[in-house]
């Protein structure tokens, strides 16, 4: 079954408005890994830019990636996307989210795997 968040809150500048949900896993230092899952966006209205519907993968010491494509905007339908990182170590936590955004994301199909 996939995962739905919504965010409902009015796209408003002067407030910052998140729905999110994750996963923390203990990752290996200097490993090679691959993340790979399916996302679907429906209505997804950023008041900038640079925000929407997508993913973030934060390591220790607050360090954070953007997922491997941009943040999805407006409607789509499900789209596979995969990215392979080297971990810096320790427990990494991989989140999903509509982030200054009003809309909604699925996620399903959710893999995290070492890689060589």
């Amino acid at each position: 079954a996939s995962v739905k968040i919504s965010s409902t809150e009015g796209a408003d500048p002067k407030r910052y408005h998140r729905a999110d949900i994750s996963q923390s896993s203990e990752l290996k230092a200097g490993r090679n890994y691959r993340l790979s899952y399916f996302l679907k966006a429906e209505n997804v209205q950023p008041y900038q830019a640079e925000e929407g519907a997508g993913l973030c993968i934060w390591e220790p010491g607050n360090h954070y990636t953007k997922g491997p494509m941009p943040l999805l905007r407006d409607t789509c339908d499900w789209i596979h996307v995969a990215t392979e990182f080297k971990a810096v170590g320790g427990r990494t936590r991989i989140q999903y989210r509509v982030t200054g955004a009003t809309g909604t994301l699925w996620i399903d199909g959710v893999l995290l795997e070492e890689v060589e």
